[in-house]
């Protein structure tokens, strides 16, 4: 399922995302052809291949998804997606505005927050507050 991106001049680079979670299954179907015609391939994290591909420990492949490219660089979470962003013309004022100060602080903390969290969307998330919003807004004083 993994293509050899190094030898191929076509190919950017291949999208690796975690095919366990619904959100990252929803979000790669509806970009899949924005990425492939730009030269993107879409790669579950799951593939026995891809902690190798990818030089990381199989303990820390699920905490984002990465970018392969041509080169063999690596890229994970905020970067990846700005860099995506920069060759689909209708994202790159996300690659615009991650050269404004504060702004890739911001782009990384709200996907490391998504990466945490990408398994509640059903409901069933270990990772739970202990108050709700609307709890706290009721208790206080």
């Amino acid at each position: 399922m993994t293509a050899n991106i190094t030898n191929s001049p076509t190919l950017r680079g291949s999208v690796y995302y975690d095919a366990n979670c619904p959100t990252c299954v929803r979000i790669t179907t509806l970009l899949r052809r924005a990425l492939r015609s730009r030269g993107y391939t879409l790669v579950p994290l799951q593939s026995p291949d891809a902690a190798t591909r990818l030089k990381v420990l199989p303990s820390e492949l699920f905490s984002e998804m990465r970018l392969l490219d041509r080169s063999g660089q690596v890229l994970g979470g905020a970067e990846a997606i700005v860099e995506i962003a920069h060759h689909i013309w209708w994202a790159r004022p996300v690659a615009w505005t991650a050269k404004l100060p504060c702004f890739m602080q911001t782009l990384r903390v709200l996907y490391e927050n998504h990466a945490r969290h990408r398994h509640c969307a059903n409901g069933n998330c270990a990772h739970r507050r202990r108050h709700t919003s609307r709890r706290v807004f009721f208790d206080m004083p």
